[in-house]
Protein backbone atom coordinates (compact mmCIF):
# COMPACT_ATOMS: atom_id res chain seq x y z
CA UNK A 1 0.00 0.00 0.00
CA UNK A 2 1.42 3.20 -1.31
CA UNK A 3 2.58 5.22 2.06
CA UNK A 4 2.19 8.80 -0.10
CA UNK A 5 -0.04 10.70 -2.76
CA UNK A 6 0.79 12.85 -5.71
CA UNK A 7 -2.06 14.17 -7.55
CA UNK A 8 -2.88 15.96 -10.09
CA UNK A 9 -5.08 19.59 -11.62
CA UNK A 10 -7.18 19.18 -13.93
CA UNK A 11 -4.75 20.27 -16.54
CA UNK A 12 -2.64 17.80 -18.80
CA UNK A 13 0.37 17.02 -16.37
CA UNK A 14 3.74 15.25 -16.13
CA UNK A 15 3.55 13.32 -12.63
CA UNK A 16 6.38 11.52 -11.53
CA UNK A 17 6.53 9.27 -8.34
CA UNK A 18 9.69 10.13 -6.28
CA UNK A 19 11.13 7.00 -5.91
CA UNK A 20 12.10 6.98 -2.10
CA UNK A 21 8.41 6.47 -0.66
CA UNK A 22 5.90 4.22 -2.16
CA UNK A 23 3.44 6.63 -4.06
CA UNK A 24 -0.12 7.02 -5.38
CA UNK A 25 -0.29 8.88 -8.37
CA UNK A 26 -3.49 10.66 -9.20
CA UNK A 27 -3.83 11.95 -12.12
CA UNK A 28 -7.39 13.62 -11.82
CA UNK A 29 -8.77 15.21 -15.24
CA UNK A 30 -6.61 16.39 -18.23
CA UNK A 31 -4.29 13.90 -20.58
CA UNK A 32 -1.62 13.08 -17.72
CA UNK A 33 1.98 11.61 -18.11
CA UNK A 34 2.13 9.35 -14.75
CA UNK A 35 5.60 7.86 -14.15
CA UNK A 36 6.41 4.78 -11.76
CA UNK A 37 9.49 4.51 -10.32
CA UNK A 38 9.18 1.66 -6.98
CA UNK A 39 7.88 -1.28 -7.53
CA UNK A 40 4.42 -1.30 -5.29
CA UNK A 41 3.71 2.62 -6.97
CA UNK A 42 0.36 2.86 -7.85
CA UNK A 43 -1.62 5.10 -10.36
CA UNK A 44 -5.21 6.04 -11.08
CA UNK A 45 -5.34 7.79 -14.12
CA UNK A 46 -8.50 9.49 -13.82
CA UNK A 47 -10.52 11.24 -16.74
CA UNK A 48 -8.54 12.11 -20.30
CA UNK A 49 -6.29 9.88 -22.20
CA UNK A 50 -3.39 9.25 -20.02
CA UNK A 51 -0.01 7.42 -20.37
CA UNK A 52 1.11 5.53 -17.54
CA UNK A 53 5.05 4.03 -17.54
CA UNK A 54 6.12 1.05 -14.90
CA UNK A 55 10.15 2.18 -14.55
CA UNK A 56 10.86 0.29 -11.22
CA UNK A 57 14.19 -1.09 -11.48
CA UNK A 58 13.29 -4.23 -9.75
CA UNK A 59 10.61 -5.94 -10.33
CA UNK A 60 7.51 -3.74 -10.96
CA UNK A 61 4.52 -5.13 -9.07
CA UNK A 62 1.94 -1.62 -9.61
CA UNK A 63 -1.70 -1.50 -9.62
CA UNK A 64 -2.96 0.49 -11.88
CA UNK A 65 -6.26 2.12 -12.90
CA UNK A 66 -6.14 3.78 -16.18
CA UNK A 67 -9.75 5.42 -15.82
CA UNK A 68 -12.11 6.48 -18.33
CA UNK A 69 -10.39 7.74 -20.99
CA UNK A 70 -8.24 6.75 -23.81
CA UNK A 71 -5.34 5.26 -21.99
CA UNK A 72 -1.52 3.78 -22.44
CA UNK A 73 0.82 1.65 -20.50
CA UNK A 74 4.02 1.85 -21.21
CA UNK A 75 6.73 -0.72 -19.89
CA UNK A 76 9.94 0.92 -19.70
CA UNK A 77 12.11 -1.36 -17.11
CA UNK A 78 15.37 -3.47 -16.74
CA UNK A 79 13.85 -6.15 -14.38
CA UNK A 80 13.64 -9.80 -15.46
CA UNK A 81 10.11 -9.67 -15.04
CA UNK A 82 6.91 -7.66 -13.89
CA UNK A 83 3.88 -8.49 -12.23
CA UNK A 84 0.93 -6.52 -10.49
CA UNK A 85 -2.72 -5.60 -11.04
CA UNK A 86 -3.01 -3.47 -14.87
CA UNK A 87 -6.84 -2.32 -15.64
CA UNK A 88 -6.96 0.02 -18.51
CA UNK A 89 -10.53 0.55 -17.41
CA UNK A 90 -12.85 2.21 -20.05
CA UNK A 91 -11.96 3.96 -23.35
CA UNK A 92 -10.04 2.62 -26.22
CA UNK A 93 -7.04 1.54 -24.24
CA UNK A 94 -3.09 0.38 -25.58
CA UNK A 95 -0.75 -2.09 -23.55
CA UNK A 96 2.11 -3.36 -25.10
CA UNK A 97 4.89 -5.18 -23.21
CA UNK A 98 7.30 -7.12 -25.63
CA UNK A 99 10.40 -7.26 -23.60
CA UNK A 100 9.76 -8.35 -20.03
CA UNK A 101 8.10 -11.45 -18.84
CA UNK A 102 5.20 -11.22 -16.71
CA UNK A 103 4.65 -12.95 -13.52
CA UNK A 104 1.41 -13.45 -11.20
CA UNK A 105 0.16 -10.98 -13.30
CA UNK A 106 -3.45 -9.60 -13.98
CA UNK A 107 -4.05 -7.46 -16.77
CA UNK A 108 -7.32 -6.12 -18.12
CA UNK A 109 -9.00 -4.09 -21.01
CA UNK A 110 -12.19 -3.78 -19.48
CA UNK A 111 -14.78 -1.59 -21.83
CA UNK A 112 -13.55 -0.12 -24.97
CA UNK A 113 -11.59 -1.68 -28.03
CA UNK A 114 -8.52 -2.20 -26.36
CA UNK A 115 -5.09 -3.05 -28.36
CA UNK A 116 -2.77 -5.69 -25.58
CA UNK A 117 0.68 -6.75 -27.55
CA UNK A 118 2.83 -9.47 -25.82
CA UNK A 119 6.09 -11.05 -26.98
CA UNK A 120 7.81 -11.67 -23.86
CA UNK A 121 6.05 -14.58 -22.48
CA UNK A 122 4.31 -15.23 -18.71
CA UNK A 123 3.54 -17.09 -15.72
CA UNK A 124 0.56 -17.32 -14.25
CA UNK A 125 -0.88 -14.37 -16.18
CA UNK A 126 -4.42 -13.41 -16.38
CA UNK A 127 -5.61 -11.43 -19.56
CA UNK A 128 -8.93 -9.82 -20.33
CA UNK A 129 -9.73 -8.02 -23.10
CA UNK A 130 -13.04 -7.31 -21.58
CA UNK A 131 -16.21 -5.34 -23.64
CA UNK A 132 -16.09 -4.40 -26.74
CA UNK A 133 -13.97 -5.29 -29.58
CA UNK A 134 -10.35 -5.83 -28.96
CA UNK A 135 -7.03 -6.84 -30.25
CA UNK A 136 -4.92 -8.97 -28.33
CA UNK A 137 -1.41 -9.98 -30.43
CA UNK A 138 1.06 -12.33 -28.78
CA UNK A 139 3.73 -12.64 -30.83
CA UNK A 140 6.56 -14.90 -29.21
CA UNK A 141 7.76 -15.64 -26.18
CA UNK A 142 6.61 -19.13 -23.83
CA UNK A 143 3.03 -18.76 -21.72
CA UNK A 144 2.52 -21.09 -19.26
CA UNK A 145 -0.27 -21.69 -16.43
CA UNK A 146 -1.96 -18.37 -18.08
CA UNK A 147 -5.33 -17.53 -19.58
CA UNK A 148 -6.18 -15.12 -22.34
CA UNK A 149 -9.68 -13.97 -22.63
CA UNK A 150 -11.23 -11.63 -25.36
CA UNK A 151 -14.48 -10.84 -23.29
CA UNK A 152 -17.79 -10.03 -25.19
CA UNK A 153 -16.99 -8.40 -28.46
CA UNK A 154 -16.09 -9.58 -31.92
CA UNK A 155 -12.57 -10.31 -30.65
CA UNK A 156 -9.32 -10.97 -32.13
CA UNK A 157 -6.77 -12.84 -30.51
CA UNK A 158 -3.57 -13.82 -32.48
CA UNK A 159 -0.75 -15.57 -31.08
CA UNK A 160 1.17 -17.01 -33.73
CA UNK A 161 4.40 -17.41 -32.84
CA UNK A 162 4.16 -17.95 -29.08
CA UNK A 163 4.25 -21.01 -27.11
CA UNK A 164 1.72 -22.19 -24.77
CA UNK A 165 1.94 -24.61 -21.99
CA UNK A 166 -0.96 -25.28 -19.74
CA UNK A 167 -2.78 -22.36 -20.84
CA UNK A 168 -5.82 -21.13 -22.01
CA UNK A 169 -6.88 -18.88 -24.94
CA UNK A 170 -10.41 -18.46 -25.34
CA UNK A 171 -11.93 -15.62 -27.11
CA UNK A 172 -15.47 -15.59 -24.98
CA UNK A 173 -18.61 -13.91 -26.37
CA UNK A 174 -19.02 -12.54 -29.75
CA UNK A 175 -17.66 -12.90 -33.58
CA UNK A 176 -14.09 -13.85 -32.89
CA UNK A 177 -11.25 -14.83 -34.84
CA UNK A 178 -8.49 -16.76 -33.18
CA UNK A 179 -5.12 -17.35 -35.27
CA UNK A 180 -3.03 -19.49 -33.82
CA UNK A 181 -1.70 -21.65 -37.00
CA UNK A 182 1.77 -20.36 -35.81
CA UNK A 183 1.38 -21.21 -32.10
CA UNK A 184 3.32 -24.32 -30.14
CA UNK A 185 0.33 -25.53 -27.86
CA UNK A 186 0.96 -28.09 -25.25
CA UNK A 187 -1.60 -29.32 -22.77
CA UNK A 188 -3.31 -25.99 -23.76
CA UNK A 189 -6.97 -24.94 -24.68
CA UNK A 190 -8.09 -22.74 -27.28
CA UNK A 191 -11.96 -22.06 -27.17
CA UNK A 192 -14.00 -19.81 -29.04
CA UNK A 193 -16.99 -19.53 -26.74
CA UNK A 194 -20.61 -18.24 -28.39
CA UNK A 195 -20.55 -16.52 -30.97
CA UNK A 196 -19.91 -17.42 -34.77
CA UNK A 197 -16.36 -17.87 -34.33
CA UNK A 198 -13.32 -18.91 -36.53
CA UNK A 199 -10.36 -20.71 -35.18
CA UNK A 200 -6.74 -21.73 -37.34
CA UNK A 201 -4.49 -24.07 -35.65
CA UNK A 202 -1.47 -25.63 -36.79
CA UNK A 203 1.12 -28.41 -36.68
CA UNK A 204 2.84 -27.56 -33.54
CA UNK A 205 -0.44 -28.62 -31.32
CA UNK A 206 0.26 -31.34 -28.24
CA UNK A 207 -2.50 -32.84 -26.32
CA UNK A 208 -4.25 -30.06 -26.22
CA UNK A 209 -8.31 -29.28 -26.32
CA UNK A 210 -10.05 -26.99 -29.60
CA UNK A 211 -13.54 -26.04 -29.04
CA UNK A 212 -15.81 -23.72 -31.24
CA UNK A 213 -18.33 -22.98 -28.53
CA UNK A 214 -22.04 -22.31 -28.91
CA UNK A 215 -23.18 -21.72 -32.37
CA UNK A 216 -21.71 -22.36 -35.84
CA UNK A 217 -18.55 -22.06 -35.96
CA UNK A 218 -15.71 -22.13 -38.34
CA UNK A 219 -11.82 -24.60 -37.27
CA UNK A 220 -9.54 -24.88 -39.73
CA UNK A 221 -6.27 -26.96 -39.10
CA UNK A 222 -3.68 -25.99 -41.00
CA UNK A 223 -1.42 -28.54 -42.30
CA UNK A 224 -0.98 -31.49 -40.49
CA UNK A 225 -2.34 -31.83 -37.22
CA UNK A 226 0.06 -32.55 -34.16
CA UNK A 227 -2.37 -34.35 -32.32
CA UNK A 228 -5.57 -33.54 -29.75
CA UNK A 229 -9.12 -33.42 -29.39
CA UNK A 230 -11.07 -31.02 -31.37
CA UNK A 231 -14.71 -30.06 -30.76
CA UNK A 232 -17.46 -27.95 -32.78
CA UNK A 233 -19.13 -27.22 -29.88
CA UNK A 234 -18.28 -27.02 -26.15
CA UNK A 235 -15.07 -27.77 -24.50
CA UNK A 236 -16.02 -31.72 -23.85
CA UNK A 237 -19.07 -31.67 -25.49
CA UNK A 238 -20.05 -34.57 -27.63
CA UNK A 239 -23.68 -34.21 -28.65
CA UNK A 240 -24.70 -32.03 -30.99
CA UNK A 241 -27.90 -29.97 -31.37
CA UNK A 242 -29.39 -27.41 -33.01
CA UNK A 243 -29.09 -24.79 -30.45
CA UNK A 244 -25.10 -25.30 -31.32
CA UNK A 245 -25.28 -24.48 -34.51
CA UNK A 246 -23.31 -26.28 -37.72
CA UNK A 247 -19.66 -26.23 -37.45
CA UNK A 248 -17.52 -26.44 -40.35
CA UNK A 249 -13.96 -28.37 -39.38
CA UNK A 250 -11.64 -28.50 -42.27
CA UNK A 251 -8.06 -29.01 -43.04
CA UNK A 252 -5.45 -28.92 -45.94
CA UNK A 253 -4.48 -32.51 -45.29
CA UNK A 254 -6.85 -35.26 -46.05
CA UNK A 255 -6.05 -38.04 -43.58
CA UNK A 256 -6.61 -35.74 -40.74
CA UNK A 257 -10.09 -34.77 -41.81
CA UNK A 258 -11.19 -38.22 -42.96
CA UNK A 259 -9.92 -39.30 -39.43
CA UNK A 260 -12.06 -36.25 -37.60
CA UNK A 261 -14.90 -36.72 -39.12
CA UNK A 262 -15.16 -40.89 -38.56
CA UNK A 263 -14.14 -40.32 -34.64
CA UNK A 264 -17.47 -37.60 -34.93
CA UNK A 265 -19.38 -40.29 -36.50
CA UNK A 266 -18.60 -43.39 -35.00
CA UNK A 267 -18.61 -41.97 -31.17
CA UNK A 268 -22.99 -41.56 -32.08
CA UNK A 269 -24.86 -44.47 -31.41
CA UNK A 270 -27.82 -42.40 -32.29
CA UNK A 271 -26.69 -40.09 -35.39
CA UNK A 272 -28.13 -36.58 -34.93
CA UNK A 273 -31.04 -35.58 -36.18
CA UNK A 274 -31.88 -35.50 -40.13
CA UNK A 275 -31.29 -31.42 -40.51
CA UNK A 276 -27.61 -32.02 -39.74
CA UNK A 277 -25.52 -32.38 -42.91
CA UNK A 278 -21.47 -33.15 -41.98
CA UNK A 279 -19.66 -32.56 -45.05
CA UNK A 280 -16.39 -34.67 -45.32
CA UNK A 281 -13.62 -32.18 -47.21
CA UNK A 282 -11.75 -34.76 -48.77
CA UNK A 283 -9.37 -35.02 -51.67
CA UNK A 284 -11.20 -37.47 -54.08
CA UNK A 285 -7.12 -38.70 -54.77
CA UNK A 286 -6.26 -39.11 -51.43
CA UNK A 287 -9.32 -41.40 -50.78
CA UNK A 288 -9.03 -43.71 -53.58
CA UNK A 289 -5.17 -43.78 -54.03
CA UNK A 290 -2.56 -45.29 -51.85
CA UNK A 291 -2.01 -42.12 -49.71
CA UNK A 292 -4.98 -43.48 -47.50
CA UNK A 293 -4.63 -46.70 -46.07
CA UNK A 294 -6.99 -49.63 -46.95
CA UNK A 295 -7.71 -49.99 -42.83
CA UNK A 296 -9.01 -46.69 -42.97
CA UNK A 297 -10.72 -46.76 -46.54
CA UNK A 298 -12.52 -50.00 -44.84
CA UNK A 299 -13.38 -48.47 -41.63
CA UNK A 300 -14.58 -44.76 -43.71
CA UNK A 301 -16.98 -47.53 -45.18
CA UNK A 302 -18.33 -49.22 -42.27
CA UNK A 303 -18.74 -45.94 -40.26
CA UNK A 304 -20.62 -44.22 -42.57
CA UNK A 305 -23.25 -47.22 -43.95
CA UNK A 306 -23.93 -47.95 -40.10
CA UNK A 307 -25.45 -44.82 -40.00
CA UNK A 308 -26.12 -42.97 -42.89
CA UNK A 309 -27.39 -43.46 -46.48
CA UNK A 310 -24.02 -41.90 -48.24
CA UNK A 311 -23.81 -39.77 -51.05
CA UNK A 312 -20.80 -39.36 -53.14
CA UNK A 313 -20.65 -36.03 -54.74
CA UNK A 314 -18.21 -36.15 -57.59
CA UNK A 315 -18.49 -32.39 -58.55
CA UNK A 316 -17.14 -31.09 -55.51
CA UNK A 317 -14.50 -34.05 -54.42
CA UNK A 318 -16.21 -34.89 -51.02
CA UNK A 319 -18.28 -37.27 -49.63
CA UNK A 320 -21.52 -35.91 -47.81
CA UNK A 321 -23.53 -37.50 -45.50
CA UNK A 322 -26.98 -36.60 -46.28
CA UNK A 323 -29.48 -38.15 -44.29
CA UNK A 324 -29.28 -40.56 -40.96
CA UNK A 325 -29.84 -43.92 -41.86
CA UNK A 326 -32.98 -45.53 -39.97
CA UNK A 327 -33.46 -48.54 -38.40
Amino acid sequence: MATSTLTGTTGNELLAAGGVATTLVQGGAGNDSITLALALDEADGGAGNDSITLAAVNGPQNTITAGTGNDTIFVNTQAASIGGNLGLNEGNDTFSNTSVQMVNASLGGNAGNDTIQLGAGSTNLTLGGGANVDSILVSAGTYSSSKFTGGGGADTLNINGATFSLSTVQASDGHDHIYASGAVLTNAIVAGGKGYDSITIGTSVTTSSIAGGALADTINVISAFGGGIIYGDGLGVTTGGSTNGADLIGSTQAQFVLLLQLSMVAAETTPSDSTVLVVLQLLTSSVETETTSSAIQLLLGLTLLQHFQVERVTTSSRWSLCKPRVS
